[in-house]
């Protein structure tokens, strides 16, 4: 089986684990790694916070311990643990820069490269220390005819210091210091030297100091040992440096202190490194001086969709991506103008991941400046290719059924994001019914580490084996909203149960398709509109059995603020947040009413530009029965205030349920006070209800066709107000 290096940000471990072969997808290849390359601090950093306590994890991450606070107060401790723990467990891939050869191409990508190129990679999550791996076309290069593979494993890294020189604007003749004479910065004051300019470099290590003056600098200084001020007055000739570029790893701000003092009036600071910026405010105003901090190796990066492949810039508009900063540095090899062989120190087996990482964390690795891992390239990647699943447990022997009854639901789950490991793994975990099988997620490790985690049989990369395994009676589908629709007709098909998270299509067409299929599989699906079974709710209902006039209904989300570049806008992945969240409350409205929406009405605000079109809407729905139910979702709110607010009116009695922590009933039909310590949506009723089916052989027909009507209202309504049509009625 292919290997992957991870860490467990859980316990601070890193861990070297066999992994299932990475699912190819269009965007993108498939690379058999020959190199990658540590990067030293950023590395370092990450297991040195890995390896802290939780409380030490807090104190260093503020920000995370104050989302913890408030969610707690809202959601009950006891669902914000488990949030949080699902995320502190969730494997973390070591590694961004590596080199190796195509051994798949997808299919947009098949216009740049093909099998058999050798290619430089980078990427967090895509580049990593392991023996397979995908990665997007936007972040693999070509290596150029007589690049060694090994210089080439660097290009990553290589492109952070290239976009922290392009930041600094580098002319020829500019005056350049670079603080910090680590692999970065003997990078930067090579790359630096081909663009014209002259340069001091400055560190604290003398060795580090030497080797830079080999490689191209003009000058060096110790920064403990040398008066830098007289040697930078005097390089410069009294002028200041143009920039200064701190590459320093430091939780001092000293860098950044010496870096102000050095620069020229007007001059630019650009701190790629890792160290404390407390600007020291009266120098940077006297000088009036230009602070960056740049963004990893450039354009593109944190760009969802850049990262993923899926959009390319047009080159008129922006030169200089991630990408093309990749491509400089290999051509930089390619000319001599940067040479790797002095700055690599080390290069270890991969199988030794483990014990070097553990030799780094503790400073025993001496003189590293640039390390490799190497990978063996024995293995046929035919052999490789058909190793998709990795058997995490042996199987157990089935029971069979007893009287039309099934002893246990086998089951198996196509994605495994923080809902499915916060929410869902924990309550199935729980039951003595059920047996998790088989999880498929495109992740290699994250695949693997789930299935150990939550005791799967096994862990794939490709949903095909979990829809197709015999041994398998139901499928949880936990994937983005996209696919929902597809792998529940491909599930149904397969003749498995299905539970689907919401929403259950995205398209009017998709949920077409699932119609056709349901009605040729009746009594195999389930939907994750789980709040109509949590516990309130269904006292809700009991009462308005009692009822002799039509309800009205008032609901009130306080959803909170996410940034737009969350993938929940995007129209094919997420559909936005009607078809994302208020799917849930049209889906309540029904199932209160028992009784389909006849017209509705959908209003949005005059927006700012910080919100998207669906972040603060108001839906009124006109019911068959004359029953008027308002749908209030906001985005303005704070997260500290609850979350979501119920009122029902109906036959002089009012029920409210303030974010199903406590219910209040007061009029003729019933008087109740209840209040719960943890917030109850549902979930664990929706589960045991799904899996009670699968048992029986049957679920609830009514339960899906109100699934099936809700998701068109949902869809219907989402589609009119993306058509320009809100503030106007309209009939179903």
């Amino acid at each position: 089986m292919p290997k992957q290096v991870f860490l467990d940000y859980s316990n601070g471990k890193v861990v070297l684990e066999e992994v299932p072969y990475p699912k190819l997808r269009s965007d993108g290849v498939i690379i058999k790694t020959l190199y990658s390359a540590i990067s030293i601090g950023t590395e370092k950093l990450m297991l040195s916070l890995a390896k802290k306590s939780l409380i030490g994890k807090a104190f260093e991450r503020p920000d995370l311990l104050k989302l913890f606070i408030e969610y707690a107060k809202n959601e009950g401790f006891l669902n914000a643990y488990r949030a949080a723990m699902a995320r502190l467990k969730e494997p973390m891939p070591l590694g961004y820069s590596s080199s190796g050869i195509v051994v798949e191409v997808g299919q947009n990508a098949a216009n740049e490269f093909k099998v058999g190129d050798l290619v430089a990679c980078g990427g967090h999550g895509y580049a990593s220390h392991a023996e397979t791996t995908y990665v997007p076309r936007t972040l693999c290069a070509k290596i150029p005819d007589g690049v060694d593979p090994k210089h080439a494993a660097f290009a990553n890294i290589g492109a952070i210091s290239i976009h922290s020189i392009r930041l600094a604007r580098v002319e020829l003749g500019s005056n350049i210091a670079i603080i910090g004479l680590g692999l970065l910065g003997l990078i930067a004051v090579q790359a630096a030297k081909a663009a014209g300019a002259n340069i001091l470099g400055i560190d604290i290590v003398p060795s580090k100091t030497q080797l830079a003056k080999k490689l191209g600098a003009d000058m060096v200084a110790l920064a403990d040992q040398d008066d830098i001020d007289i040697i930078a007055q005097n390089f410069t000739e009294n002028k200041g440096f143009d920039a200064v570029i701190v590459f320093a790893s430091t939780k001092s701000s000293k860098p950044l202190e010496l870096a102000a003092k050095i620069a020229r009036r007007k001059g630019r600071v650009v701190v790629p490194g890792w160290v404390k910026t407390h600007i020291p405010r009266n120098l940077f105003y006297e000088k009036e001086l230009e602070f960056i901090i740049p963004r990893s190796s450039g354009l593109g990066i944190y760009d969802p969709l850049y990262e993923a492949g899926k959009t390319q810039y047009l080159l008129e508009y922006i030169r200089w991506t991630a990408k093309e900063n990749m491509k400089t540095f290999l051509q930089l090899l390619k000319t001599k103008k940067i040479n790797m062989e002095p700055l690599i120190t080390h290069i270890f087996d991969i199988n030794e991941a483990e014990e070097v990482y553990e030799k780094l964390h503790k400073g025993q690795i001496k003189g590293a400046i640039g390390i490799l891992f190497k990978y063996p390239q024995t293995q046929n990647i035919d052999t490789l290719k058909n190793q998709i699943t990795i058997e995490i447990r042996p199987a157990q022997k089935t029971q069979g059924e007893r009287k039309g009854r099934k002893e246990k639901v086998r089951i198996g789950f196509i994605g495994a994001g923080q809902h499915a490991q916060g929410v869902l793994l924990p309550i199935l975990k729980k039951m003595k019914n059920v047996e998790l099988i088989g999880v498929a997620t495109t992740t290699p490790a994250k695949a693997t580490q789930i299935a150990k985690r939550w005791r799967f049989q096994y862990a794939t990369t490709n949903p095909d084996k979990v829809i197709e395994d015999p041994d398998i009676d139901a499928i949880f589908i936990v994937t983005r909203h996209d696919t929902h629709a597809y792998y529940t007709v491909k599930a149904l098909e397969a003749g498995k149960y299905v539970f689907v998270e919401k929403p259950l299509a995205t398209t009017l067409e998709q949920l077409e398709q699932v119609k056709k299929t349901v009605e040729k599989h009746p009594g195999k699906l389930m939907v994750g509109f789980n709040r109509r079974y949590s516990p309130f709710i269904q006292e809700a209902k009991k009462i308005l059995q009692k009822r002799t006039e039509p309800m009205t209904i008032l609901m009130r989300i306080n959803a909170g603020y996410t940034p737009q570049d969350h993938w929940i806008y995007d129209p094919k992945q997420g559909g936005g947040r009607i078809v994302s969240e208020t799917c849930h409350f049209i889906d309540l409205a029904l199932y209160l009413t028992v009784s389909q929406a006849r017209e509705y009405c959908v209003f949005v605000s005059d927006r700012p530009k910080r919100y998207h079109i669906t972040d603060n809407h108001v839906i009124t729905m006109i019911h068959d029965d004359g029953s008027l139910s308002t749908i209030v979702y906001t985005s303005q709110g704070t997260r500290t205030y609850p979350r979501e607010t119920m009122e029902i009116y109906t036959s002089e009695t009012v029920i409210k349920i303030d974010n199903f922590k406590s219910m209040v009933v007061v009029g003729k039909l019933h008087r109740l006070r209840k209040r719960k310590t943890q917030v109850d949506r549902g979930h664990k009723n929706t589960i045991e209800l799904f899996i009670e089916g699968v048992m029986r052989g049957n679920l609830p027909i009514e339960d899906i066709i109100l699934s099936l009507h809700s998701s068109e209202v949902t869809i219907r309504v989402s589609e009119y107000l993306h058509s320009g049509k809100q503030c106007r009625s309209s009939q179903f």
